[in-house]
C-alpha cells in the first residue's frame, strides 16, 4: 500500500513543455534577430576594400537564452560564431549577439527559420 500511496503524489504526465528547435530558434529571429547580406555592386571592388558578408544574428535578452539557442543551433547542425556582449545606455541588464557566419550557413538557417532573404 505505500507504494500506491507514492505514485498517487506523482502526476501521471509531467507536463513540461516541449519545443521545437526550429519554433523556438524562428521566434527569436523574428523578435529581433537580423540578417546581413552583401552588396552585390561593391562586390566588384575586390576582398581588400569591401569585406562585408553573409551573417545573421540572433539576440538574446540572457544567458539562459543565449545557452538555449546555442543548444538549438546545434541540434540543427548550424555552427555559431562566438558571442558577444552588446551594452546600450537606455538597457537596465546586457544583451547577448550570437553571429552566424557563412554563406552557406547563413542561407541554411533562413530555410530554417523560413525567411526569405
Amino acid at each position: 500500500m505505500p507504494a500506491k500511496k507514492a505514485e498517487a503524489l506523482v502526476p501521471k504526465a509531467a507536463k513540461t513543455p516541449v519545443f521545437k528547435p526550429v519554433t523556438v530558434l524562428r521566434k527569436f529571429m523574428r523578435r529581433n534577430g537580423c540578417f546581413r547580406l552583401p552588396n552585390q555592386d561593391r562586390l566588384a571592388e575586390g576582398h581588400r576594400k569591401y569585406k562585408k558578408g553573409y551573417e545573421a544574428r540572433l539576440v538574446a535578452n540572457s544567458k539562459t537564452e543565449l545557452v538555449l539557442m546555442r543548444k538549438f543551433l546545434k541540434q540543427l547542425k548550424v555552427k555559431p560564431g562566438t558571442s558577444y556582449q552588446k551594452t546600450v545606455a537606455r538597457q537596465k541588464s546586457p544583451r547577448y549577439v550570437l553571429p552566424i557566419y557563412g554563406k552557406d550557413v547563413v542561407l541554411q538557417f533562413a530555410a530554417l527559420v523560413k525567411v526569405q532573404l
